[in-house]
């Protein structure tokens, strides 16, 4: 027998050697395979971009697919590795199979795609990660004459590069330090001079027409530091050709913690039609000291006032004449700065919401469960669950004890804007997507619409207007939902040019323009659900903090006490059958608890998970696992009273007696 267990190790190590040193070629191809792939699908004559994104975690090849122009994205397909350098990628779609079957060459897949409506080919190529260090020197503008400039830019990380030309924001990835591909099939090259210098954009199209875009300067950029609330912050200040002075505009971050690159197009916008724009590294963020997530509404708002202030002291701004854009939460941050600051001039709120963080958050999560369940008992339960977040978030907040935690953020989820909105006395220009899912425009547009009719002295220049068929962005979608996957990215039309003339009327002290006859008024969108931001008295953290701990060590120490009990009883000439009968079901029981609170946990961890994912599955949860809670309570009661009738004995002792009562 010592033998063979000899022998077994031996060949069980040599294996794993040999396995070290010669590793298997599915292994090799699949190592060699993780990474982006970015090309395109030709299958009846329709073109489609194709993107891979392939990982070996343990040798063995996994794969998520976005084609945009099927609705298809972040899906998880199947890789197989055939012979001779093969590979087959499958994917699940709503209208059938979509099927790859290629080889691989090098840095290049190519193939036959296999869809419902027909077969064709493929052909991807492998792209590469650069570094802001590589990247950023390419930032700039190009163009020629009589056309759209061209942006040359990348939203928050290097992963996302994209060029705008002021309407379509098209997103490109790198294939070489150089060389980019464009979501529509495009080949961009940045050319460079004998001594490296750049100069311009060789743009060649999936037609095989090309361009090319010499480097314009529009504008001039001014790297910038200047004083916020208590943290010094980085910035970029684009100024518009000439002296000025300029009417100035300042970009406030939405959530999150953005640097200045997610607002360069916004601010390339403003300083092309003659307003100078100041956008920042968000505290924390960048350059900029502070923490972004221990900050209150009240201190982003300073640091937007420390921006006004540097612009109003700066030689070539109009002082009178600065506003702020705010996008999202910073329409709070901005309405704040407003009442706060008398050098701020005017404000233009970009998708800001007028009800408090919480109200906005709970509208938001609902949505997003409502598009991945359908089910609206997921949605209670998940809202529940928030609104008691919430509520322990609030009291923390006050709590000196845990005021100063690290995990716990700055923001105040009960924030409530209408106190402040009804102290402005700017001029606001407030901006919506008619299907914007993270914020409940029609609530948030009527409360806006009230400053017009309010008899401020702003009243007269506000203005309230809704794109049809916008997002959060304001930018054209199907659905709204911000699980749709999109092949391009589009401004609505009007957005630009509604908001830079307003900008410029109030600037220059004219009548500001009146939203055009195609856009939505806030009384023809229907009414929104709200929920509260702060839950019943009942379930506030307090009372379901009691309560989970009371039926928690209830059903512990029945637990744990009844197999000794029930044993105790017997021993002592109980009654065995009953006893015997009442054991068996507090097993049953107690298993059945377990599970339930085992099913619980599993529900509210994949619950927390689809309220903030960016993209998540949900499948189908079991609908027994909704009532959890309530049914492990009952497990619970059941429990305790089983053990309490094991010892309504006279040999229990009055004290047992009268514990399990």
């Amino acid at each position: 027998m010592g033998g063979v267990l000899r022998t077994a190790t031996r060949v069980t190590v040599a294996a794993w050697l040999l396995a070290g040193i010669f590793p298997l070629q599915g292994q090799e191809v699949g190592a060699e395979l993780a990474g982006r792939w970015v090309g395109s699908a030709e299958v009846e004559g329709r073109w489609r971009f194709v993107r891979f994104d392939i990982t070996a975690p343990q040798g063995e090849p996994v794969v998520q697919a976005w084609i945009p122009a099927e609705g298809l994205g972040a899906v998880a397909g199947e890789l197989s590795l055939t012979e001779g350098r093969g590979l087959t990628i499958q994917l699940p779609a709503s209208e059938g199979e979509w099927r790859f079957e290629g080889t691989i060459e090098s840095d290049r897949l190519g193939g036959a795609a296999i869809t419902p409506g027909g077969a064709g080919l493929f052909e991807l190529e492998r792209a590469v990660e650069l570094t802001a260090d590589e990247f950023d020197p390419l930032v700039g503008t190009f163009g020629l004459p009589d056309e759209a400039t061209l942006l040359l830019t990348r939203w928050r990380t290097v992963d996302y590069i994209f060029v705008f030309d002021g309407e379509e924001r098209l997103r490109l990835h790198p294939l070489a330090p150089d060389r980019f591909y464009s979501e529509r099939g495009d080949v961009v090259h940045v050319v460079r001079s004998a001594d490296g210098q750049e100069v311009g954009l060789a743009w060649q199209n999936r037609f095989g027409l090309e361009f090319f875009y010499p480097p314009v300067e529009v504008y001039r950029q001014e790297e910038v530091v200047f004083q916020g609330a208590g943290e010094w912050l980085a910035g970029t200040l684009l100024l518009p050709p000439g002296d000025g002075p300029h009417p100035g505009i300042v970009l406030v971050h939405g959530s999150g913690g953005d640097t200045r690159h997610t607002y360069r197009p916004v601010a390339h916008l403003f300083a092309q039609a003659g307003i100078a724009a100041l956008f920042y590294d968000k505290r924390g963020t960048g350059d900029s000291t502070g923490n972004w997530f221990k900050a209150s509404l009240r201190e982003l708002a300073g640091d937007a006032v420390g921006a006004v202030t540097y612009l109003g002291r700066h030689q070539s701004i109009d002082a009178g004449s600065i506003g702020l854009w705010g996008i999202s939460q910073g329409g709070w941050i901005s309405t704040i700065a407003g009442v706060e600051s008398g050098a701020v001039a005017f404000l233009v709120p970009f998708s800001g919401a007028t009800v408090s963080p919480a109200e906005q958050e709970l509208f938001r999560i609902a949505g997003n469960v409502r598009d991945l369940t359908g089910s609206e008992g997921l949605v209670d339960i998940t809202v529940k669950m928030e609104q008691l977040t919430y509520d322990f978030l609030y009291r923390a907040q006050t709590s000196p004890s845990l005021a100063n935690k690290p995990w716990l953020m700055g923001l105040d989820m009960q924030y409530d804007p209408r106190t402040d909105l009804a102290r402005l006395e700017q001029p606001v220009l407030a901006l919506f997507g008619e299907l914007d899912s993270l914020v409940p425009v029609g609530v948030s547009a009527r409360r806006y619409d009230q400053l017009t009719v309010g008899g401020s002295e702003a009243s007269g220049s506000t203005r309230v207007a809704i794109f049809p068929r916008a997002d959060h962005g304001l930018m054209l979608t199907s659905t709204g939902s911000r699980f749709e996957v999109h092949s391009e990215r589009r401004y609505a039309p009007e957005v630009w040019e509604l908001t830079l003339e307003w900008v410029r009327a109030i600037a220059d002290g004219t009548e500001p323009p009146v939203p055009g006859a195609g856009l939505l008024r806030p009384t023809e969108l229907p009414p929104e659900r709200l929920y509260p931001g702060r839950p019943s008295w009942f379930g506030t953290a307090p009372v379901q903090m009691t309560l989970l701990v009371f039926f928690g060590a209830a059903f512990v120490s029945c637990f744990v006490a009844f197999p000794f009990v029930a044993l105790v009883d017997r021993m002592r000439g109980g009654h065995a059958a009953r006893t015997s009968r009442l054991r068996f079901a507090a097993w049953v029981v107690s298993g059945w608890n377990l599970l339930l609170l085992m099913g619980f946990a599993v529900l509210l961890a994949r619950l927390w998970t689809i309220a903030g994912a960016e993209v998540a599955e949900v499948g189908n949860l079991p609908r027994l696992l909704t009532s959890a809670g309530a049914v492990s309570i009952v497990g619970s009661i059941l429990l305790s009273w089983m053990t309490a009738k094991v010892w309504q004995e006279p040999l229990a002792g009055p004290f047992f007696r009268w514990y399990y009562r």
